[in-house]
């Protein structure tokens, strides 16, 4: 039967659905009876990927992520009225491991051609010369083993609240919810589970020198049964949309950080660089130059906020240059504690809970508390020695 189904070619009606008929022969008994049949059967071009809300409230440690499967589908019928269920699974990937073959080392082949060339008499001659070239390799057994398996690329993955069903290796979420989905390729959004996670940690994270904005980071961990897909985030702070991010696949139990994007109510400056000739004498055969750079944090919100700020430190490639760092003062440390921050009054102090040089000379202010409409500027000093006939490669 399932092969006469599937030899079966539907007849499609205006209306986007699918007829078809199976006769049934009774045998072995001469009363009618009543049987219902479950007819299942697969088509093509339907998929499904997730995509999320997440909003999140200043001051509060929780975290709301709603969580919906954007389905598409144009498989020729129209879905009325169905209940639907996602699976996590993906039946275009490869279900077993590739099967590793030998590796065998030889020679370059040795390939000869025909050299011709005139003797004396005006004669041609023939001479072998021999020649290496490298031979190609084969697509299946470059070095004596098998072909590389190239999977197909997975399409797009996409699912009221839904019930989780675990399996082995993959997750089936029922839709409580009938839903309609016509056969017109077109997005269409169910909901699949809305998850509090609690405990959460943020802190915001900025990169001066390269864009004057603080980005949120949150580190929690999915205490929900539903592994999260990879997909996008629309970002709302406080009820207002503010962003787009991207949400990594998280697994259940599993612990995540994600950034949600940039804050506005928390703004950042930073301040062209102050450069002055440093004092060496009447005679001196160097150029010396200390750079002083300023990163001013203010703090729009009502509540206090936690805040980490990279800078980096120039790096000598030659020992005719030296950089030498004044503040913070590492002193030949690669990590330091309690620095003080500079603030525009006196009694509402701030510092930094720990600087960081890294072996990258990159070096990171953590900054654990930016008090509410409080304006905090973080303080960076260099000094640049170069001989005078040179010029840097770059301005310091």
């Amino acid at each position: 039967m399932d092969r006469k189904i599937a030899n079966h070619k539907p007849e499609t009606t205006n209306d986007e659905t699918r007829e078809l008929t199976v006769l049934l022969t009774q045998s072995g008994s001469e009363h009618n009876v009543e049987s219902e049949f479950l007819v299942s059967y697969q088509v093509n071009n339907a998929s499904w990927h997730a995509s999320y809300d997440v909003r999140v409230q200043s001051g509060e440690s929780s975290l709301q992520i709603t969580y919906y499967g954007i389905i598409n589908q144009k498989s020729g019928e129209a879905w009325r009225n169905t209940r639907v269920s996602l699976s996590t699974a993906n039946p275009s990937l490869r279900s077993s491991p590739p099967t590793l073959g030998g590796m065998t080392l030889g020679y370059k082949p040795v390939v000869y051609r025909e050299k011709s060339r005139k003797k004396k008499s005006g004669m041609p001659s023939m001479k072998k010369e021999k020649a290496y070239e490298m031979a190609k390799p084969s697509s299946s057994a470059a070095f004596g083993g098998s072909a590389l398996f190239n999977a197909p690329a997975p399409p797009k993955m996409a699912v009221q609240t839904a019930t989780a069903e675990q399996g082995a290796t993959s997750a089936t979420y029922l839709i409580p919810r009938e839903c309609t989905i016509p056969s017109d390729g077109n997005d269409h959004k169910v909901t699949i589970a809305v998850i509090n996670l609690e405990n959460c940690v943020f802190n915001y994270h900025a990169v001066p020198k390269l864009d004057a904005n603080a980005y949120l980071k949150v580190k929690t961990t999915n205490t929900s049964p539903y592994s999260l897909l990879a997909g996008k985030m629309n970002i709302f702070f406080d009820g207002n949309f503010v962003s787009t991010s991207a949400l990594n696949a998280v697994f259940p139990q599993e612990e995540f950080e994600t950034y949600l994007g940039r804050d506005p109510s928390v703004k950042i400056e930073y301040k062209a660089p102050t450069r002055y000739r440093a004092n060496k004498g009447f005679i001196s055969r160097n150029n010396s130059t200390n750079v002083i750079r300023t990163t001013v944090i203010r703090n729009m919100k009502q509540v206090p906020i936690s805040i980490t700020i990279q800078e980096q430190l120039p790096v000598s490639s030659t020992e005719q240059v030296k950089v030498g760092l004044i503040r913070p003062d590492m002193r030949s440390m690669k990590q330091i504690s309690n620095v003080p921050l500079i603030t525009e009054d006196e009694n509402d102090r701030a510092f930094a809970l720990a600087v960081t040089l890294d072996d990258q000379s990159l070096l990171e202010w953590n900054i654990p508390v930016v008090n509410p409409q409080q304006t905090v500027k973080v303080p960076y000093e260099y000094v640049v020695d170069w001989p005078l006939d040179k010029d840097l490669n770059t301005e310091i």
